[in-house]
């Protein structure tokens, strides 16, 4: 079967979701606002959080986005429908809720994550609508949770991002099937997997934020950068899978590929 002929403006798409998945990271914007912090007093992450935090910060992100999940996508339709409109809403809550955090410290910090993650589920979830997602499927709410995953680091030694798809692959990676398990038995797995590339960038934004003050402006700052991050890999994975949906998912794979070898990005 041939293949079909791809439009102009979809062309154009999968150049802008390649530069959005590839090259936008995270982790730079975050240790360049932690270490601007540590100037003035923050003496970085592994000074400000205690250790029985750092260990178990996957665990309770997991928990986190366990709960979120239920929280924010299990009651929407097909349309998103009780989610607001408005991406700029959510984005200026996001930052409100850091700040509000970075006043109290690290233990206002450490409340405000749930908010934060909430937030930006919402947000999630409003990009995944537009792009055509069929957020009534158990399949749409788990792409929406899996964006958590994109642009941190993997799971190699070397800290570094692992790449759109190749993060897609470890996720799915020895994950049952949603044909063959109900998706409450398949969010705790996933949420766990996610975590893991989570933890990185919040253990970051803890260390920025962990001082009071001085903290809640980071926190101001920090949370419009997480805003900002998870509404471009959120924006760019749907709309892969929005060409997917068109062309297949090898077509896509190939030509995702060779736009990004010839933009440089990992």
């Amino acid at each position: 079967m041939a293949e079909l002929e791809w439009s102009a403006e979809d062309e154009a798409s999968l150049v802008l979701a390649v530069g959005l998945l590839e090259k936008e990271t995270l982790t730079d914007t975050l240790l360049s606002i932690a270490g601007a912090a540590a100037s003035v007093g923050m003496k970085g992450v592994s000074a400000i959080v205690p250790a029985k935090v750092g260990s178990s910060l996957t665990d309770v992100l997991s928990r986190i986005l366990q709960f979120t999940f239920d929280k924010v996508l299990l009651t929407v339709d097909r349309e998103g429908s009780g989610l607001t409109s408005s991406n700029w809403f959510s984005r200026i809550s996001v930052a409100l809720s850091g700040g509000g955090g970075g006043l109290a410290g690290l233990p206002g910090t450490l409340v405000e994550l749930p908010v934060t993650t909430a937030l930006l589920m919402r947000s999630i979830a409003q990009t995944a609508a537009r792009e055509g997602e069929d957020l009534s499927t158990a399949e749409a709410k788990l792409e929406c949770l899996k964006v958590f995953a994109f642009g941190g680091p993997g799971s190699g030694d070397d800290e570094q991002n692992e790449g759109y798809f190749a993060t897609r692959v470890a996720l799915a990676t020895g994950l049952p099937r949603l044909a063959e398990k109900s998706i409450a038995n398949i969010v705790p797995a996933l949420a766990a997997r996610v975590s893991g590339r989570f933890a990185p960038l919040v253990s970051v934004k803890l260390g920025s934020q962990g001082v009071a003050v001085v903290g809640a402006v980071a926190g101001l700052i920090v949370n419009s950068a997480f805003a900002d991050h998870f509404e471009r890999k959120a924006r760019g994975h749907f709309t892969v899978r929005r060409l997917e949906r068109t062309y297949g998912e090898p077509a896509v794979h190939t030509r995702y590929e060779a736009q990004k070898a010839k933009l440089g990005a990992r």
